[in-house]
């Protein structure tokens, strides 16, 4: 594995020609719900990049599929990631259409709405479910008052996050490194182009706060 740095930001990059695929990691260090100013923001902020473009829409990731592009974004407790596997033919494809995609979120009224009724629904299903209800449980006693007793926020904490909360969370993405792994070669004007779009300065630990606001509904 080589370390490589390219505008500040570390690179591991793993050549492995075993089978011809590529796969790119994006790793925010410090940006998950641990990060966020209000319940919730950061797992929708996910689920908003899975709706493609504010200009095609889902149809952005049409195009994707044909390719066999996988996209997958995954807000954690600490960290927030964004991952691609493509063929290694489509690997410099994949990485032009994630930079399209991170200047074009769709931040609209419409899919920020269907994110909030999915994301309602999913707790919705989950309230109905022992081992959630007993974990969620568990999280009130250990991290009571802080963001991390309801993961996926409650369902009026979903309903108060606006598009401001979601830019505001974006903004706040730095701290980063990249993984490449796979039969694919580097591309460092493309990478810097990718990494151009995030401000890569180094975060202090973030502690668990108390919420103000969490709210049991």
């Amino acid at each position: 594995m080589q370390k490589i740095n390219i505008c500040n930001t570390d690179i591991l990059y793993l050549k492995d020609n075993s089978i011809p695929v590529g796969i790119f990691k994006m790793v925010f260090r410090y940006s998950g719900t641990i990060s966020q100013k209000k319940a919730g923001v950061a797992k929708l902020f996910a689920k908003l990049l899975s709706e493609g473009t504010k200009k095609d829409g889902l149809n952005f990731y049409k195009d994707l599929e044909v390719k066999a592009i996988d996209f997958s974004f995954q807000a954690g407790f600490e960290t927030f990631v964004i991952e691609i596997n493509s063929l290694k033919e489509h690997f410099n494809y994949a990485l032009n259409k994630l930079n399209e995609l991170i200047n074009d979120i769709n931040f609209s009224t419409k899919a920020l709405e269907f994110i909030k009724n999915k994301t309602i629904s999913q707790i919705k299903s989950l309230e109905l479910e022992f081992d959630y209800v007993a974990k969620n449980g568990l999280n009130k006693l250990l991290y009571p008052n802080t963001f991390f007793s309801y993961p996926l926020g409650s369902k009026s904490d979903i309903n108060q996050v606006t598009i401001s909360d979601l830019k505001e969370f974006l903004n706040s993405l730095g701290d980063f490194f990249i993984a490449v792994g796979g039969d694919v070669n580097l591309d460092e004007e493309l990478l810097t182009k990718l990494i151009s779009n995030f401000k890569n300065v180094k975060k202090d630990k973030i502690f668990l706060k108390a919420s103000k606001d969490q709210k049991e509904e």
